[in-house]
């Protein structure tokens, strides 16, 4: 018996479920600060901090001893919000 094939349409429907909802940031998991400044968030490290201290933007999560990384989905719910005001 053959291996089964899959069409190149249902390919594309798997990628499709994956794509990012905008600014290329994935719908789960979580993003690092080198990829969040300045492709996602057009601002200076130290203004993103700022922003985490007086609450204007989510707080990151520490996920081991030197690594620290911001959740995608309140990344998602930050970036929407300020659409939704401008």
């Amino acid at each position: 018996m053959s291996p089964q094939i899959i069409p190149n349409a249902a390919r594309l429907a798997c990628l499709e479920k994956k794509a990012p909802p905008h600014h290329g940031l994935p719908a789960t998991g979580f993003i690092r600060q080198s990829a969040l400044i300045p492709n996602i968030v057009p601002v200076s490290p130290a203004t993103l901090w700022r922003w985490v201290k007086t609450g204007d933007f989510p707080a990151p999560v520490k996920l081991g001893g030197n690594t620290t990384a911001w959740s995608c989905s309140s990344v998602q719910s930050w970036l929407d919000a300020k659409g939704s005001k401008s």
